[in-house]
């Protein structure tokens, strides 16, 4: 909810969804300029979602938001037009990675 209030007040168009399968979900319609992941979703956790995503075509700018310390999981899908926003970060922080990711 933090994420999805900062982006608003920044001047964003924000959709946001549940859990990871309503975000493919959504995508599958409507595919975003950029997709923010939290690591920890419910039903898929975001690394899941990212890489589902990209195996569906969709090349859109990745962020993933984690306060994991270290995550296989994550590392494993870090790649092509993904960034790593580590948590707490701050409103400038958020701001300046989204900015940069939709370059």
């Amino acid at each position: 909810a933090f994420m999805v209030e900062t982006l608003v007040a920044l001047g964003y168009r924000v959709d946001s969804a549940a859990s990871g399968r309503a975000a493919l979900h959504m995508m599958a319609s409507n595919p975003p300029d950029l997709l923010v992941l939290d690591f920890a979703m419910p039903h898929l956790d975001g690394a899941t979602v990212a890489k589902l995503a990209r195996s569906q075509g969709l090349q859109m700018p990745i962020v993933f938001a984690s306060g994991y310390a270290d995550t296989s999981a994550l590392d494993a899908a870090m790649g092509n037009k993904i960034s790593l926003l580590r948590k707490p970060f701050s409103i400038g922080n958020l701001s300046a990675v989204v900015a940069a990711a939709l370059g």
